[in-house]
């Protein structure tokens, strides 16, 4: 009564029926999580077995001036679009030009169009050659590339000047350079290597004298080659010269007048001049332009001791008649004769061996130095410490010792060290410029360096020998001995006292030679510019040799700002010719002239081996971070750019509509003969 009977049941075992089907389900379940686990293949060796003729090909497309030589480009344009042609579908290919920069166009597509639109739109341009930036774009699309193969075609004239041997640069192993030279083999260009510009202030009016370099770079002579000098658009002279294979002339023009204003000046090859043995392919270098600033003569009060001879200036005069760039017009004056007046328009005063002056005139010299001027001050024989003592005086120079170290019994003492890297001396800190330890100095005062006073120069003795005090906005230089014969003999080392006297008398007028003419590439600041001061904010505007407009504002701020303004205040120097710059201000309207030259580098066609080139190559296993790219390529971007997984669903609907189809053949109710 306590026990129930449990009918018994029996279950066979259930087996797959349908292999395929289970395997089907399988994989399209598999399929389905490695799709939503989002894979990439992170090295190549993998795409390399799905597509082994896959190739990441960078196109480096020279567009440097010296590729406007009859025919380079256009040949050099052709060759890009037989690349482009032959890739492969599965093929990418980038597009990058260069001169002394570059530049990438179209960035790793599988489009040829993409790229030959782009080809459609550029052409030389005014810039030199560089090589070196060319291959380091190359070098980093081909580190973030994916594709086994790696081929940078290089399409160049092969200009020598463009590589530095001493630049590495590692690539991809297993990468290709190809390159494509359309260099004719043999070359020719007649250009106007260089200007010199020479002042001649000795002459009323202050004239300049031109003097240009010609070279004929070609197997063939240049016969009858005309080269004018222009100025002010109005040619002023012109020589006719020939020149042998592969050599240079130099021609001097007749003396110009310098203006109260600043003067445009080409020298030019006269394109329409006979040239029946002669054709010039590069017809950008045929002209030089400059400009002539009114202005490079420098004003020069020499003051004198009253009881001083009239020949103690001798040798100081006589060094600054003979300088050029700038000029110097000197003045003399007695120390009890100056006046306030006189530093009217004075760029820089000599004391040559006085007292300080008295009175308002001490006070008038001072405030010229606070405000910007410059003084020499040199003391010897004829000076003496008492006259030094008053508070003007002592803001210019330090205090000197009563006695005079005298070093007649040794023979003289020489001037042991002196800064070379300093403005006054580093003319002399090339091989053979000179060399002050050849003078003696026999006598000398002991100078007393305040603080803030820089020693640029010393006696064997460790006394200062040169001494530069900063005052206010102007410049002192001190010298303690004089500038004759009688304490040293410095003077008769023409070879280092001329230059000597010239560099200080620069020095203390704060002067900084003009540029006569820049170099396409610069990008000059208006702050730059000589001689020229302009308020903050003041609108400047530029008009640039092809007659484009823009529009400048000049700003205070330092060269290595980088707030948007700065861009406003740059010329983008970017082909040869004048730039002109016009503002105005409440009392008057003004103009600027710039010039720039193409790099005359360019004008050199030498031809590079190929192989040297190539040989300077080296290759490994650079990674994404190696060289410190700044574009690495992140698991993210590998990723983004392969997107397997999409391929992957693709897959799982196949796999899934195959099983449908499969589940509904096999069922009962499918079955033939069923009903």
């Amino acid at each position: 009564m306590f026990v129930q009977k449990v009918p018994f049941k029996s279950m066979r075992r259930q087996n797959i029926r349908h292999w395929l089907l289970f395997l089907l389900r399988c994989a399209a379940l598999t399929l389905v999580v490695l799709a939503f686990s989002r894979p990439f293949l992170n090295t190549a060796s993998i795409a390399s077995v799905l597509s082994p003729a896959s190739r990441e090909v960078v196109i480096l497309l020279d567009n440097s001036h010296s590729m406007s030589y009859t025919g380079r480009w256009e040949a050099a344009q052709q060759a890009a679009r037989n690349i482009i042609d032959d890739l492969s579908p599965s093929d990418r290919a980038s597009l990058a030009i260069f001169s002394d920069a570059a530049q990438l166009l179209v960035r790793s597509t599988p489009e040829p169009s993409v790229i030959h639109s782009a080809l459609d739109v550029i052409g030389p341009s005014n810039r030199s050659t560089r090589y070196a930036p060319a291959i380091g774009i190359a070098q980093q699309l081909l580190i973030e590339s994916d594709l086994p193969a790696k081929e940078i075609v290089l399409i160049t004239d092969y200009q020598r000047t463009g590589w530095d041997r001493d630049q590495a640069i590692e690539l991809p192993e297993a990468t290709t350079l190809t390159g494509i030279d359309v260099h004719e083999g043999v070359a020719s260009n007649l250009s106007v290597a260089t200007v010199v510009l020479q002042r001649e202030a000795t002459t009323v009016p202050e004239k300049f004298v031109v003097t240009a370099r010609i070279v004929n770079q070609g197997d063939e002579p240049a016969e009858n080659v005309v080269v004018t000098l222009s100025i002010a658009d109005e040619i002023v002279d012109e020589h006719t010269v020939t020149l042998g294979s592969n050599s240079a002339s130099t021609l001097q023009f007749q003396p110009q007048s310098v203006s109260s204003e600043a003067l445009e000046g080409t020298v030019s090859i006269n394109s329409s001049g006979p040239k029946e043995n002669f054709r010039d392919h590069l017809p950008g270098d045929d002209t030089f332009y400059f400009t002539v600033n009114p202005g490079e003569t420098l004003k020069v009060l020499l003051v004198e001791n009253n009881n001083g001879h009239e020949t103690d200036s001798l040798f100081i005069e006589g060094a600054l008649s003979v300088a050029t760039r700038p000029a110097f017009q000197v003045q003399r004056t007695r120390v009890n004769q100056l006046q306030s007046g006189d530093l009217a328009d004075i760029d820089a005063v000599v004391l040559n061996d006085t007292a300080f002056p008295s009175g308002s005139a001490g006070a008038a010299l001072r405030n010229f130095v606070e405000s910007g001027g410059g003084v020499f001050i040199a003391i010897g024989e004829l000076a003496h410490p008492s006259g030094w003592q008053h508070d003007d005086a002592r803001a210019l120079a330090p205090r000197f010792s009563g006695d005079v170290i005298d070093r007649n019994a040794e023979f003289g003492g020489v001037l042991a060290s002196y800064d070379r890297d300093h403005p006054v001396f580093e003319i002399f800190s090339t091989p053979r410029s000179g060399d002050f330890t050849a003078a003696s100095f026999y006598r000398y005062w002991r100078l007393e360096p305040d603080e803030g006073d820089l020693v640029l120069a010393s006696f064997d003795d460790g006394t200062p020998a040169l001494l530069a005090r900063p005052v206010g906005l102007g410049r002192v230089l001190i010298w303690p001995t004089t500038l004759d014969r009688f304490w040293s003999d410095l003077v008769v080392h023409g070879q280092v006292f001329v230059p000597f006297i010239q560099q200080t008398t620069r020095y203390v007028a704060g002067y900084e030679a003009p540029e006569s003419w820049h170099t396409v590439g610069d990008s000059i600041r208006l702050v730059a510019l000589d001689e020229l001061q302009f308020p903050e904010g003041t609108a400047v505007e530029l008009v640039t040799p092809g007659g484009h407009r823009m529009d400048l504002i000049a700003t205070s701020m330092a060269p290595g700002a980088t707030i948007t303004r700065e861009t406003s205040d740059r010329i983008p120097v970017d082909a040869p010719g004048f730039y002109t710059l016009r503002w105005s201000d409440d009392d008057s309207d003004y103009t600027r002239t710039v010039a720039a030259n193409l790099d005359r580098m360019e004008s050199d066609l030498s031809r590079l081996d190929p192989e040297e080139l190539a040989a300077t190559l080296t290759y490994g296993t650079v990674t994404a971070g190696d060289r410190g790219l700044t574009n690495q390529v992140t698991p993210e971007n590998r990723e983004a750019r392969q997107a397997w997984w999409w391929y992957l669903l693709v897959l799982v609907f196949v796999l899934l509509a195959a099983e449908t189809a499969l589940s509904n053949y096999l069922s009962p109710g499918s079955a033939p003969g069923t009903t």
